[in-house]
């Protein structure tokens, strides 16, 4: 009986090696894509207000009218203590058009802009500063954002962070929670 499963282990491996064979054999194909690439590797499309160099990137959303919105994390991966502001408008050539938010926002997750041209905000339920936003920019147009499935993810603890903040209202909580995000999805 034991030769028999042993015969069957090294079956089982010469089966999987030989099936991994196939896999490298497999024949190349030439691109099809031969059009000419617009992009210049290694230039910036658009310089940051003040010359400051780019830093994590939460998102960049094109609105109605064609303009590029962007979120840099303060030329850092966070605006934890930075002035700067990490909101950017930029017009399609790469100019700034305009940009806000400095001192607001600590670790944001996305943004993007809708049809109408609101702009969208994602943010960790524990944000700090998340009662100043809301006094600024108002609930309405704040989602809940989590890390999972990152190994540091807490969900799905990280709504637990939301719900049972007391520095912002029931009314707050239930927008950012979840009523934001099915109106932004159209989900009734």
């Amino acid at each position: 009986m034991a030769a028999i499963g042993r015969r069957l282990a090294s079956l089982s491996v010469i089966v999987a090696m030989w099936g991994a064979h196939a896999a490298f054999a497999q024949a190349s194909y030439p691109c099809v894509n031969d059009a000419p690439d617009p992009y210049q590797r290694g230039t910036s499309f658009a310089p940051l207000p003040d010359g400051r160099a780019w830093g994590s990137t939460a998102g960049v959303s094109v609105g109605p009218d064609g303009t590029i919105w962007a979120y840099d994390r303060c030329g850092a991966n966070s605006c934890a203590g930075s002035p700067l502001d990490p909101v950017i408008a930029f017009a399609p050539d790469g100019k700034v058009i305009r940009h806000f938010g400095g001192g607001l926002f600590q670790m944001p997750h996305g943004l993007t802009v809708d049809d109408a041209g609101n702009i969208w905000v994602t943010c960790e339920p524990e944000e700090p500063i998340l009662p100043g936003v809301i006094d600024v920019l108002g609930a309405d147009f704040i989602m809940f954002a989590s890390d999972y499935p990152h190994w540091d993810g807490e969900w799905p603890e990280s709504t637990k962070h939301l719900r049972t903040r007391g520095d912002i209202s029931e009314e707050a909580r239930e927008k950012i929670g979840g009523l934001n995000a099915q109106r932004f999805y159209a989900l009734n």
